[in-house]
């Protein structure tokens, strides 16, 4: 589920910031390689959202 509203991730690989919009009345999910970069979530307040990495 999508409780915590997310609408956007910023990921950062050094190089540029790869912006993904997230629709936040939605549930999501989000597979990256590894070494994607650095994550950012943002709430639709603009609030940075902590998340946990599941590596499999």
């Amino acid at each position: 589920m999508n409780e915590l509203k997310v609408e956007r991730l910023e990921i950062n690989d050094g190089n540029s910031v790869q912006v993904i919009e997230i629709d936040s009345e939605k549930p999501f999910a989000i597979i990256l390689s590894v070494n994607a970069g650095e994550l950012t979530f943002y709430d639709i307040n603009g609030n940075i959202v902590e998340f946990r990495r599941c590596y499999h």
